[in-house]
């Protein structure tokens, strides 16, 4: 359930500075903070949805963190 915030977040960590340069293409500033933000949630609160630590908690955040994503970041 978690794995499509995997797929994301482990990428964005292990090539961190092309990670930095995408959040820079979608013009937000700072794109340090933009790109640290996103691999934090997507890590940590799918860590809390396997390991069923406060899986409601991940869950909503996750779901938070799906909707913000759509509206600011896929043009339409």
């Amino acid at each position: 359930m978690t794995f499509i915030f995997w797929v994301n977040g482990v990428p964005k960590m292990l090539y961190f500075d092309s990670g930095i340069a995408e959040m820079a293409n979608l013009d937000p500033h700072p794109a340090i903070l933009f790109n640290t933000a996103p691999i934090s949630v997507q890590m940590l609160e799918s860590i809390l949805v396997i390991t069923n630590r406060f899986a409601w908690l991940g869950a909503g955040a996750l779901a938070v963190f799906t909707g913000l994503t759509i509206i600011l970041v896929h043009s339409f």
